[in-house]
């Protein structure tokens, strides 16, 4: 093993050791001072991609550590505030969860419409905060329009319809979650989204029941 693996090896081991400190403490700066520019990379991605392996096996303490160490090597990442958000919603620690997720969505300018969806999941149906959940599915929608073309975006374009007509609706804003309701339900039919289709039709049908008679 090379005397540069190692250093990026000791670092790694040393960041764990500080468990949550902030990337201020000594003990954080002083192991990370200690590396060139190519060994603190590589302890960063080191950490990101052990943080993205634990959140996918859903070990959310765990990887919650891995994308701290990564942020104290990085604190400009937007990979790794997006990673501690997921983290903590997956601890439900939702108000915390929120609170990366803001700092990612102020620095992170290139977001996908996966990521404004899954954010405004937890704002709307953890933290109850209707408008905002309704803004980040605007943005998902808008970036999944982008891509459906090209990148077969429509089942994410449908379900994000299908999400914000849901928030639109629990807002008391009825004919604009009708309008939603409805462009979920025509993208869902014309990509066979069966279980889509019944919820879409469900919802409508909910909905006219509850109209006023003429």
């Amino acid at each position: 093993m090379s005397i540069r693996v190692s250093a990026v090896a000791l670092l790694c081991l040393g960041l764990s050791a500080c468990g949550s400190l902030p990337s201020s403490s000594p003990q954080a700066a002083k192991s990370v001072s200690a590396l060139s520019e190519g060994q603190l990379q590589e302890a960063y991605i080191a950490r990101r991609d052990e943080g993205r392996r634990l959140l996918e096996s859903k070990r959310f303490g765990p990887a919650l550590d891995s994308f701290l160490a990564a942020l104290r090597i990085r604190p400009a990442s937007s990979d790794a505030l997006l990673g501690i958000g997921r983290s903590y919603a997956g601890l439900e620690y939702y108000e915390k969860a929120k609170e990366y997720f803001d700092h990612y969505l102020e620095i992170e300018k290139d977001r996908d419409s996966a990521v404004y969806y899954s954010i405004a999941l937890v704002y709307g149906d953890k933290l109850f905060l209707g408008e905002a959940a309704v803004r980040l599915l605007t943005k998902a929608i808008e970036a999944a329009t982008a891509k459906a073309p090209v990148n077969g975006d429509q089942g994410l374009l449908a379900i994000s319809f299908y999400q914000r007509a849901q928030f639109l609706q629990r807002l008391g804003k009825r004919d604009d979650a009708v309008s939603d309701y409805g462009r979920a339900l025509d993208i869902a039919q014309r990509g066979k989204d069966t279980r889509l289709v019944v919820l879409c039709k469900d919802a409508l049908g909910r909905l006219a029941a509850q109209s006023p008679a003429p």
